[in-house]
Formats: C-alpha cells, structure tokens, sequence
C-alpha cells in the first residue's frame, strides 16, 4: 500500500501529541565542604545532606534532581569565581562569603541556629570575652575558615593562629600532654559528637560565651532564583526521618 508523504507526517505528529512528553530532569550540585557530621556526606544514606537533597528532588515533581557532593574549603572560592558555574552551597552564613547585604549570592531561609564553641584543656581554661581574650594565646584554627573579630587580631600577631584540616584535629591537640594550641573554636554539633567520648569530655573545658551565635541557609549561586524559590517553599522539611536526624545531631531549628 502506497502512503503519501503527506499522510506519513500526520501519523507522525499523532504518534508524537499521544505520547506523555517527559521533560529531562535539571540537576542541581549541593555542595558542602564539611567532612564530619552532620553536615559531611557519609557512605551511609542516612546524614543531613543527602536527606535533604532526595527530600527537594522528590518534591519537585520531576523538575530538578539535587545531588549532594562534597568540595574541601578551600576549593570553593575558586569555584564560586567561574560565574559558568550553577550550584548551591549548604549549610553556610552570608558573613563567611562577605555578603552581609545578600546581594553577591541568593540565600534561601534559615534553617538552623549553631554557636560556634570556644574550647581550652580543663587543665588551663580560658573563658571567652572577645578576641582580647585570646591575646598572646595560640588559637587552633581550620583551613579555609574566618574568624569574626579574631582574624583581625591575627594580622596583627597579637594572635597566633595554627590551622588544621578538621575539627577534631584540633580537640586531640587540646588534650596532647604538651598542648600545641590554647584553644580551639569548634561548632556545637561537631562538638556534641566529640564530647560523646568520656575521656575527651572530662578534659574539655567549655566557655560560657561563645565566639558567634549564628544561622546556617543554603547559599546558591547567581541565576538561580526559581531554585531558590523553590526550596524556601519546601521548609521547613516534614519527614520523620529528618527530624530524627536533627534530635540525634542536636542541631537547632531556625524559626521560620
């Protein structure tokens, strides 16, 4: 039977409008440069990070897939720099990426509340009230992080200030016998998981100010607003399993 090429073109475009259009998913990077709970991304599927993310993807009806990946500290800067690039940053505060306004990056709401904990050796405490406190003191640091009002004080030596790539580095040179650094500034939910420990808790000394009450939102970059948008609509998550992982990490909910 002979088909015209007119009539081939029909069936075409009927095969074509009877047939669901799916559209491609857009994937979106989350970053985040934090390499110990809770906010790192761990093999196991059960951490924060990776909660979120499959929470947002799922909600978004086939429009966006989130993928959690990790980017040490220090490269980030220059990733942020290539103004190509389209990602989100998790679980950070304007003052760490000078935009205090929120104008140099998007930010979504706030989702939660840390304290970022100034610790001693029990053995020589040192209570926190401002960067004068720490004067003539060596100062455990992290790569890739600032300081609020101490970093000042660093460049003009009147702090010695001795980075590390973590945390919990700095708590094991707390509690050496001959301790390289006087204190140390730690977040409260890496410190929680840290004081787990018997041994390390009883060394430990807390002081009862801490170097910054701050908020952690996600941070993305410019172009995307419809992102943005989105995931603010989204919070606060309502999954039971992100709220057991916020109980077990005794990480603080910012009022939304």
């Amino acid at each position: 039977m002979h088909i015209r090429p007119l009539a081939i073109v029909l069936l075409f475009l009927l095969s074509v409008s009877a047939s669901p259009f799916i559209a491609a998913e857009t994937v979106i990077y989350v970053w985040t440069y934090y390499d110990a709970p809770p906010f790192n991304i761990e093999k196991s599927e059960t951490n924060l990070t990776r909660v979120f993310c499959d929470e947002l993807t799922a909600n978004s009806q086939g429009q966006w897939r989130f993928i959690p990946s990790y980017i040490p500290r220090p490269r980030l800067l220059p990733f942020l720099e290539d103004k190509n690039k389209k990602a989100i940053v998790a679980w950070v505060n304007p003052i760490w990426f000078d935009d205090k306004n929120l104008s140099k990056y998007l930010w979504t709401k706030e989702i939660f509340i840390n304290r970022n904990e100034v610790i001693s050796n029990s053995a020589n405490p040192i209570e926190y009230d401002g960067p004068e406190s720490l004067v003539g003191k060596k100062l455990g640091g992290v790569l890739g992080h600032s300081y609020a009002d101490i970093d000042n004080y660093v460049e003009k030596g009147l702090i010695q200030r001795e980075d590390t790539h973590s945390f919990a580095n700095n708590v094991h040179k707390l509690l050496m016998k001959h301790a390289s650094v006087d204190a140390a500034i730690v977040p409260d939910t890496q410190l929680n998981l840290l004081l787990a420990d018997e041994a390390v808790r009883r060394q430990i000394h807390i002081s009862k100010n801490p170097h910054q009450v701050f908020t952690r939102r996600l941070m993305l970059t410019p172009g995307l607003s419809d992102v943005r948008d989105y995931i603010d609509s989204q919070l606060p998550i309502q999954k039971p399993e992100w709220e057991e992982l916020i109980d077990s990490y005794g990480v603080n909910k910012a009022p939304l």
